[in-house]
């Protein structure tokens, strides 16, 4: 294996990296949002934080129920999903 092969995976592997850290960043951020006006919504509204999922489908605030209920979680996989992609895009693009 030549130095130069050795020196390219390295960039490559940074440059990886980069993409995946600016991909959870962005989904930290849109996803902060979300949880933040479901957040809103619910006190204006409190009923929504009673109701069950099926019966969230049905009004028009299912996406302020889903983040308000599920919050933690969802922004976690939302963040883990966003910087994968983001990860194996800028790793098929730095060549």
């Amino acid at each position: 294996m030549s130095l130069y092969r050795i020196k390219r995976a390295l960039q490559r592997t940074g440059i990886t990296a980069a993409g995946t850290a600016v991909g959870a960043g962005i989904a930290y951020g849109a996803t902060s949002y979300l949880r933040y006006v479901a957040d809103i919504n619910v006190r204006i509204r409190p009923e929504l934080a009673n109701l069950n999922w099926f019966e969230a489908l049905f009004t028009e605030h299912f996406g302020d129920w889903f983040w308000y209920a599920n919050g933690d979680v969802s922004q976690k996989i939302a963040i883990g999903g966003v910087a994968a992609l983001a990860g194996i895009i800028t790793y098929y693009l730095s060549e």
